[in-house]
Parts: structure tokens; sequence; C-alpha cells
């Protein structure tokens, strides 16, 4: 009937309005008696709620003495018998409801590349996502958390067989169901760290920074010498005390910015980083094989991830918002060179001046191990010469010890 859909349509027309918000607590047995539309009020000093009055939208059950509540603001002025056709009132929103479950994650895939397990899956809005190890998700190891893109890479810790789960979340809830893929690992190729560098250095540029010993931290914005009766008082500010002999307010943001590194020459490499951190903090990279182009280029978080690049640079942040005790230190940088291996089959038809073998292409950081064989006779062998990372002169000698022409298969194994 028109009293019915116009009081129906009243409702709808204000419910985002009276009853905008949703959210969920646990609790024990006390709320084992709740049913789906009832009234509570509950307080949250978290959340700064006294006695606030929802409507029980949803209950579920661990089996094991805790009830997770899901509510819905509640409004008594929503269910007056109030006709949509005297007093219209519409909201019209395209924005999601973003205290519901985000959509479950699909496409999901991880994939071995040398020392690294390199994860992608689809893309959905307005969501991070978080990455475990296990076959449970409530029991499973998280590998990261708060992953902004659709792929991430991590190291490979030891082989066997490895389920990954990831889940989306929406800054309220994680999605129902976890995403899994499972992958075997035979072998993990060896490290080849060429490169181990300290980031924290005084020729970099700071900004509300210091480096002292070491330690990166902020600058202390005011110094108060006096005592403190505790750990926190007011003097003008919120400080800070030691030993309550003294407090300090330290600059709220700050960071600091590396020199540019130069590796000498572009080439494929993952990079990955080491540190010990206490309180919020940042770190961000760039990364070009020309100083133009770095120069332009945006910093970026820093994720351990193959990259290929000559010039780098890092910048961290450092933020202060309950406590000014924000630091960094032990910043370590490593550049692991992963395994390359080639084949060719040559022949050496000039005996006296070799074959000059150019494997520039391959892009070996060091010289190669080099394995040649001579393929048509059992009478000769080969050797090599001059040796660097891009080429070498392979030689066909006999038993005799002169040079020769010969069909010579070469294996190169380096990094």
């Amino acid at each position: 009937t028109f009293q019915q859909a116009s009081r129906l349509a009243w409702y709808y027309a204000n419910c985002k309005t009276l009853q905008p918000y949703f959210g969920s607590f646990d609790t024990d047995f006390r709320a084992y008696d709740l049913e789906v539309g009832d009234v509570i009020r509950f307080s949250s000093i978290l959340m700064g709620l006294n006695n606030y009055t929802v409507k029980v939208t949803q209950i579920t059950d661990d089996n094991d003495g805790t009830f997770r509540v899901f509510w819905q603001t509640y409004d008594e002025r929503l269910y007056q018998d109030t006709l949509g056709s005297l007093e219209p009132r519409v909201l019209v929103t395209k924005l999601n409801d973003l205290y519901t479950c985000p959509p479950d994650v699909t496409g999901f895939n991880v994939v071995q590349s040398g020392r690294l397990f390199n994860f992608v899956w689809n893309s959905l809005n307005n969501v991070t996502y978080e990455i475990r190890e296990g076959t449970l998700w409530s029991s499973a190891k998280v590998i990261a958390t708060k992953i902004t893109d659709n792929f991430y890479s991590c190291e490979v810790d030891s082989t066997g067989l490895h389920t990954f789960l990831i889940k989306a979340f929406n800054k309220y809830n994680y999605s129902e169901n976890p995403a899994s893929d499972t992958i075997f690992v035979d072998y993990i190729p060896e490290k080849n760290i060429v490169l181990e560098q300290n980031i924290l250095t005084t020729n970099g540029a700071f900004n509300k920074t210091t480096l002292y010993q070491g330690v990166l931290k902020l600058l202390p914005e005011n110094l108060f010498w006096q005592n403190l009766a505790g750990v926190w008082n007011d003097v003008e500010v919120d400080t800070y005390s030691i030993q309550g002999l003294w407090g300090a307010k330290t600059y709220e943001n700050g960071d600091f910015t590396s020199e540019v590194f130069d590796l000498g020459r572009s080439f494929k490499n993952i990079s990955s980083i080491e540190f010990n951190a206490v309180g919020e903090y940042e770190i961000l990279f760039r990364f070009a094989d020309d100083l133009t182009t770095l120069s332009q280029r945006d910093f970026v978080p820093f994720v351990k991830n193959e990259y290929t690049y000559r010039f780098y640079q890092f910048k961290i942040v450092l933020t202060t918002k309950t406590t000014p005790i924000s630091y960094i230190y032990d910043v370590k940088f490593y550049i692991d060179v992963p395994d390359k291996t080639a084949s060719y089959s040559i022949e050496v038809t000039d005996a006296n001046n070799g074959y000059l073998l150019n494997y520039e292409e391959i892009g070996f950081y060091s010289v190669p191990g080099i394995v040649a064989t001579v393929t048509d006779s059992i009478s000769a062998y080969a050797c090599t010469a001059n040796k660097t990372p891009t080429s070498a002169i392979i030689y066909a000698v006999s038993n005799s010890g002169s040079k020769t022409t010969a069909k010579i298969d070469v294996q190169l194994f380096g990094y």
C-alpha cells in the first residue's frame, strides 16, 4: 500500500543519515543471548564512546568463549511512522561502505625467481593487502602487511612445500575468505652479495634529523632543563623526560636523504635492506641508469625485489605522534647478483689468434668460470686467455703443445 511504501521510502532515504556507522567488537559470554535486531549500548575508551547506542546486525562465535558482535548505529527517530512523501530526505552517494568486508582477492599466484618468491594478484580499489604463510589464516605467519600494489617479492628461506594466503583489508575489515597458492621449492641459488652499503652517512641531507654514533633520529625542537614529576608532563607542550631530569619535544616530522650511490655500470640485481628501528619510520628509494632520470623520479617505498639500475638513492622519513623517540640504525643495503649460465658452440679456425668469444649480452658482474671442451678430437684440449666479465679468447692446443684448430663446446658459470 501507499502507507507501507511511503514509510519504507522514508526509512531507506534517511538510514544512511541517521544510522551511518558500522563496526564490531569482541566480548565474552555476555553476548550469548544477543539476537540480530537487539538494541544495545557499549562504551569504548579508544573510540571515545560512552553508552553508545547501536543495533546488532550479526553475531559470530569462535566456540572458544569469544563472541564478535557486528553493529550499526541506532537512531530511534528512524523507526517512527513517518511518511516519506511528507518529508523526503534523500542521500545520494557513490561511496562504497568501507565498514563491510572487502571482496575476496582473486588471481593470486606465486612463482620462484632465483632466491625470491614473486607474488601477483588482481587489483582491488581502496584496499591494502596482507600475505601470510600457512594453511590456516588465523595461525599463519605474516609475510607482509599494508601492501598497496598488486605484487610483492620476498626471499625464499627454505626448500619444500610452501602455502601462501592473501586477504584484502579496507582499514576496518579483512576480506572474508583468503586466496591461496602453493609452490614447491627444490633448490635455492646461493647468494652472490657484491655490495654491502651503509646508507646512513654524513654526506646525506638532514631535515630536522641528526646522525649520532650511527643512529638517525629526530632533532629536539625544545629542551626543558628541569625536574618533571612523571614521564610525561605539561610544560607548555607535552614533553618526555629521561630519568625525571629533563624533558624534550622533538620535531613531529623529519627526514634524511642519502647521497647518490653509483654502481659503476647498470646491471640486474636483487636489492634488499636490513635495519633496526624504533617508533614511526618509512624507507623510500629511487633508482635509474643515469643521473638525469634519477633526479626526475619520485621516491617510492622500498621493497625487496629484482631491479636493473646504476645509480640509486634512499630517503628515510621519521615521524612522532605518541612519543618523541623515533630512530633508526644499522641500515645496511645489499645487492645480490643472481647466478647466470650460458652455452656456446664455436670453431677455432685461426690457431694462433684463437677465437674471441664475446658474451657481453649475458651481463656477468665478475669474470665467469669457463669450461671449454674440444668436441671433434681426442688429441687436443681447450684453454682460455684474457678473460673479462664480457669476453675471453679460446684456444685449441694439441697434446703435443702446439696451437691447433678445433670445434669447442663452451659453458659459462658466474654472476
